[in-house]
């Protein structure tokens, strides 16, 4: 996360960290964008890929989250060669977003934790809300954390619906006349997240996924 022009909060790595499930703020150090640390915890430092959330904000003035993860349906269907089909509406028109304008694509496998490597990303983000490094993961921006998180959701269950699709049969797409309604769609609506809001601001969905995963934290810790 962006905090100022050269001050970065991200997740940090180290013998005291906790894995990615069970973070906390104890969990983040603060960097400059040319990747040294200015504070964080005992034994925390920089993740080795931090590069490309560092190369990302340097590339992207709008983009002030960014989410890297590692869904195991996105490399899978990567390792089959196929890229995200435009296979719903309604369900989910941020997946549906994805698919058909904001998804972009990176072609290497490599950890990326030189500068160099990371403005290869930024660049194969280009203006994209989300991009799939193969056999890799995938990378999200958004304004906030909430979007960049979730557009990564989004893009999850963008990349389940098409395994099952393909364990099914051969996926069909919307066809033509339906994706250029929804893009009538999101030119009337260009906000991500199409979910509304809650009285204090924050996204709706994102309000859900916080309490399911507070419930689920509460029971895993009783």
């Amino acid at each position: 996360m962006r905090l100022a022009d050269d001050l970065i909060a991200i997740k940090a790595r180290g013998r005291n960290e906790e894995g990615l499930e069970f973070t906390t703020a104890a969990d983040v150090v603060t960097v400059r964008r040319d990747g040294s640390l200015v504070a964080g915890g005992e034994g925390l430092v920089a993740p080795n890929e931090s590069q490309i959330h560092l190369e990302i904000f340097n590339a992207r003035a709008d983009v002030r989250s960014v989410v890297h993860i590692h869904p195991i349906d996105v490399v899978a269907l990567g390792a089959a060669g196929r890229r995200l089909l435009p296979l719903f509406g309604a369900f989910g028109p941020a997946g549906l977003k994805l698919a058909t304008k904001t998804l972009r694509y990176y072609p290497r496998s490599l950890l990326i934790s030189t500068p160099e490597l990371g403005r290869e990303v930024a660049s194969a983000l280009g203006d994209g809300e989300a991009c799939i490094l193969h056999g890799h993961g995938i990378v999200t921006v958004g304004e906030t954390v909430e979007e960049a998180v979730l557009c990564a959701i989004a893009l999850g269950e963008l990349a389940q619906v098409n395994l099952l699709a393909a364990t099914a049969g051969e996926p069909v797409p919307l066809d033509a006349r339906e994706i250029a309604d929804w893009d009538a769609f999101f030119a009337m609506y260009p906000n991500r997240v199409f979910s509304g809001r809650t009285d204090t601001g924050e996204p709706a969905e994102w309000h859900y996924y916080a309490r399911r995963d507070a419930r689920r934290r509460g029971q895993k810790d009783g």
